[in-house]
């Protein structure tokens, strides 16, 4: 009686249904494959987002975007460091010869002072050597690598004016650093003339943040407490009852 195209009686049920059966998987079927396809998803995200954002991990990364030597100070001896600074004298052609250390990236800065404090250390320990074996006082001997450290090339730093006036330019490096900010650098330092002879990796440094005096009634004084009882004499007799 629905539609006058479809005339009484004309359609029969062939076969009733005789059990109702569920195909839907269990709860924890259902929480097994959620997991599983979480974890293949997060890997693929992972995957691209290295792919759409490279940082550099290892020294290999590092050499293959720069044209120039790579050295990594986080298990640095003194000795291997002394060398260092005497190959980068050797490349500066002069003496004294100027080094710039040139951060890459933010992150990079902290480690990049901390760098510049040890290279100094070593370069005085390495000219005190030198002085002892040539019997002559060290405020007689001139130094032969002048470090110089400067900020981030491009930045409101323009660490590019010390790499000018510097005769080697060194660039600071820390694992984690995006491979534009070091491709953005160099084309920076290309743009003033300044090619890198050297790169670094120095191991990350968390900056200190000074503890303050304590205030208020935890503050320590010095002066004895008014309140305090005295502490009885030790050599005064003890009497019994």
């Amino acid at each position: 009686p629905v539609s006058a195209q479809i005339a009484p009686r004309s359609l029969t049920i062939v076969r009733l249904p005789s059990q109702v059966t569920s195909q839907a998987m269990g709860t924890r079927s259902v929480a097994l494959l959620g997991a599983i396809l979480g974890v293949v998803l997060g890997v693929v995200l992972l995957l691209a987002w290295e792919r759409s954002d490279p940082r550099i991990d290892d020294l290999e990364t590092l050499a293959a975007e720069i044209d120039c030597p790579t050295t990594s100070l986080e298990h640095a001896s003194d000795e291997s460091t002394a060398a260092l600074l005497d190959r980068w004298a050797a490349l500066a052609g002069s003496e004294p010869a100027h080094v710039a250390l040139l951060p890459v990236s933010v992150n990079a800065e902290p480690a990049a002072a901390h760098t510049c404090g040890e290279l100094n250390r070593v370069g005085s320990l390495n000219s005190r050597r030198t002085s002892a074996s040539e019997s002559s006082p060290p405020s007689l001997q001139e130094a032969k690598i002048v470090l110089g450290l400067g900020g981030i090339p491009g930045s409101d730093s323009a660490g590019e004016g010390v790499a000018i006036h510097s005769d080697v330019s060194v660039l600071v490096v820390t694992k984690g650093t995006r491979i534009a900010e070091l491709r953005r650098t160099l084309d920076v330092l290309d743009q003033y003339g300044v090619a890198p002879v050297w790169a670094v990796m120095a191991p990350t440094v968390q900056a200190r943040q000074p503890s303050a005096a304590p205030t208020g009634p935890r503050a320590v004084t010095s002066a004895p407490s008014v309140d305090k009882p005295a502490r009885p004499d030790r050599k005064a007799p003890t009497r019994r009852a």
